[in-house]
């Protein structure tokens, strides 16, 4: 909005000095206001298009650091489960959905793992 009143005000200035010395812009002139009208609609448009993105971006970043804040928050407050997961693994060796030597190489993995 600022622009196209700036460009109206340098334009009148410009053709009132032309007007003194008898010269008159015709280009300026035969040009109808709906065009700056346009130019101002697809200005908006291209501003609004700008804003929906930062406000995409924004909101990226707000949901990056709340996942990091809920990991970090598991990692230090998290409780340990390296009791329990050997009993997962026998429990699910004695129904079968395992076979024995998944179960070793499961239980060496967690050894490796856990310590």
């Amino acid at each position: 909005m600022f622009l196209v009143c700036n460009n109206i005000s340098n334009s009148s200035m410009h053709n009132s000095g032309r007007q003194k010395h008898g010269l008159i812009d015709q280009s300026t002139q035969s040009m109808p206001l709906g065009r700056d009208f346009h130019d101002t609609i697809v200005e908006l448009r291209e501003m609004r298009e700008d804003l929906n993105w930062r406000r995409r971006i924004a909101k990226e970043q707000l949901y990056r650091m709340r996942a990091a804040a809920i990991f970090r928050s598991l990692l230090v407050e998290g409780y340990d489960a390296t009791n329990q997961v050997p009993d997962f693994l026998l429990e699910a060796c004695r129904t079968e959905m395992i076979s024995n030597r998944d179960y070793q190489e499961a239980l060496a993995a967690d050894l490796l793992w856990g310590g």
